[in-house]
């Protein structure tokens, strides 16, 4: 602990992932840290829900063992016990078949499998050389080193070196689970990314579900976290900034000398005034997308399917990408003889979801899922709905490109720093290290002034 940290105070505005991960790293080097958050609870897009006996997880499902950051601050706090397998088998549709590979043995897997012909395996030789080149310039903290490769589509570059079924089954399939969009409109650079931070890696899971990761860490780490606060403005003055706030007791306006503001890009704009206007223009030229999924409870396991998740390309379903069997991924999550499943759908078809009744969101989701696996939907005892927008950044080819004319924008405010998971692929490892560069790089400037 730094004693020119002592008695500076901090305000963190989010506390999603990415906020309390800041909050963390900056109470470490001795500030006096606050977090603002405008929900009612923590944690953001990491949130589990208890049912009747079930443990349901309504954002982000499993945790790849490549999510570094995310994991580094888990054993730093001692929470590795509350960790657990998170499933490692997944089911690939194609037709009316579902093939199986296992995620430990992925390259394995990979030569037998009958997903794709001995032809599209061949020409995945020219999507691992292309790798080669790209992989040192992908990480979760900064992924314009990779802007240069920011020129096309997935599905452009797969025309260009692949074929249609590798486009089909392999890249546009890995987009779609991961993030919930389609190569015909991702950046090839996510490709990459996912291909090299996420496939292939153990999965985990919590014991207590994902929302237990940023409860435990606000507890451990001693975090004031002021819940149901909505901040309006963030200005930076010559010795600090004004951050002005409002709760259920009132209008308030604290002043502090440093101020980490972990948001989506355009609710970032929009809090800070003060930025250049090209950094306005950046920040609010990026689109996110909308997420509509549905937990079910199931009265036993579908039958034969030892996957945790199956992939949906859209060939058999263009607005349904995945579905996660919960009782799959981890013992607990189910009474015995039960089984869960959680069907998640396409940003498009999200957004018409998005204000529909419960019912009519749940009959047309699960009248999708019976596409994929065949009788699912009269096995379920009840369903619960999750909404959430914003989800995952529209990495559309050329964002990367502009995120690297955004850093040095940003980098004029010296009090004011910025975090979230717009800065790399969204995930939440990305959210975790933008937090923690947030962290470093305004500690580092706190300290010296």
């Amino acid at each position: 602990m730094s004693s020119a940290a002592q008695g500076k105070k901090i305000a963190v505005i989010g506390a999603g992932v990415s906020g309390i991960a800041a909050g963390y790293r900056l109470k470490q080097q001795g500030f006096n840290v606050t977090l603002l958050e405008k929900a009612n609870y923590i944690g953001g897009k990491a949130k589990s829900v208890r049912r009747d006996g079930y443990l349901l997880e309504e954002g982000a499902s499993v945790l790849p063992s490549k999510y570094t950051n995310l994991l580094g601050i888990v054993r730093e706090l001692g929470l590795d016990s509350e960790l657990q397998p998170g499933g490692s088998i997944v089911g690939f549709a194609r037709g009316n078949e579902i093939h199986y590979m296992d995620s430990a043995r992925l390259i394995l897997d990979s030569i037998g499998t009958k997903l794709i012909s001995f032809g599209s395996k061949m020409r995945m030789l020219g999507l691992a050389l292309d790798n080669l080149r790209i992989a040192s310039k992908i990480n979760y903290e900064d992924i314009t080193t990779a802007a240069d490769w920011d020129v096309e589509t997935a599905a452009a570059y797969c025309k260009r070196r692949a074929n249609d079924e590798i486009f089909e089954y392999i890249v546009d399939s890995t987009l779609r689970g991961l993030l919930g969009t389609s190569g015909e409109k991702q950046s090839v650079v996510d490709f990459f990314f996912s291909f090299n931070n996420v496939i292939g890696s153990k999965l985990l899971s919590f014991k207590q579900g994902m929302g237990y990761f940023p409860n435990a860490v606000v507890e451990r780490a001693g975090l004031n976290v002021k819940l149901g606060a909505t901040v309006q403005e963030v200005r930076e003055t010559p010795k600090g900034a004004l951050v002005s706030w409002s709760d259920a007791s009132g209008a308030h306006t604290d002043e502090v000398q440093g101020v980490v503001v972990a948001m989506p890009a355009y609710q970032a704009s929009a809090l800070v005034p003060g930025l250049p206007k090209a950094a306005h223009d950046i920040l609010r030229s990026i689109k996110y997308t909308t997420s509509v999924n549905i937990s079910c409870g199931l009265k036993s396991p579908p039958p034969n399917n030892p996957a945790f998740v199956v992939q949906v390309p859209r060939s058999v379903h263009p607005d349904l990408f995945g579905i996660v069997l919960e009782h799959n991924k981890a013992p607990g999550r189910v009474p015995p003889g039960k089984g869960a499943a959680s069907l998640y759908t396409m940003s498009d078809w999200a957004e018409k979801l998005m204000d529909l009744d419960d019912k009519v969101v749940v009959d047309r989701i699960l009248e999708a899922g019976d596409r994929v696996m065949p009788g699912l939907s009269k096995g379920v005892e009840f369903a619960h709905v999750s909404r959430w927008y914003p989800v995952i950044v529209y990495s559309v080819p050329g964002m990367y490109r502009r995120l690297r004319d955004l850093k040095p924008l940003l980098a004029q405010s010296q009090r004011i720093h910025f975090a979230g998971d717009y800065f790399s692929c969204s995930n939440l490892n990305t959210a975790t290290a933008g937090g923690e560069r947030a962290a470093r790089e305004l500690g580092a400037f706190l300290k010296q002034a």
